[in-house]
């Protein structure tokens, strides 16, 4: 999740701990987040929607292609070394792990406000952090990481 996710899912907990004011035992916002994303009748009734969903090549491969035509020809360079559609998609794949492509898509819907952020599966950026595709300087120093260049 993003910054802007992160704190919408906070406003809508800290809404949700109200209801345990005077207790010990208030439900962590992993609890409430894993009864969110699981349980359609308590995300209904707090208003709140979490989707992720994988992304498929298609979609990967067109962010790739707005990126500009540096990437665009670096993807054309590398498939045309092979033949075979198997190995098309490979490559393709291939390149768009090493361009830091996001794999998954995490839309969050409160009331009628909805948020989209892009996430790479266990890519880690300098700050510790997943892999934020909306930021570039995320993007930047986990390539430079990556490729062993300076940032």
């Amino acid at each position: 999740m993003n910054k802007e996710q992160e704190d919408l899912v906070g406003e809508v907990y800290d809404k949700y701990t109200k209801k345990y004011v005077g207790y010990d035992d208030v439900p962590s916002k992993e609890l409430f987040l894993f009864e969110i994303r699981n349980n359609p009748e308590f995300s209904e009734r707090w208003g709140l929607k979490i989707e992720e969903r994988e992304l498929n090549q298609g979609e990967r491969q067109s962010i790739l292609e707005q990126k500009g035509p540096v990437y665009q020809g670096v993807l054309r360079s590398k498939a045309k070394e092979y033949k075979t559609s198997k190995k098309i998609f490979e490559v393709i794949n291939q390149t768009c792990n090493e361009f830091n492509i996001p794999t998954k898509l995490i839309t969050i819907t409160y009331n009628d406000k909805t948020i989209e952020s892009y996430e790479m599966d266990g890519k880690l950026c300098y700050c510790g952090n997943p892999v934020d595709t909306s930021n570039s300087d995320c993007v930047t120093f986990n390539l430079c990481k990556e490729h062993q260049m300076d940032a």
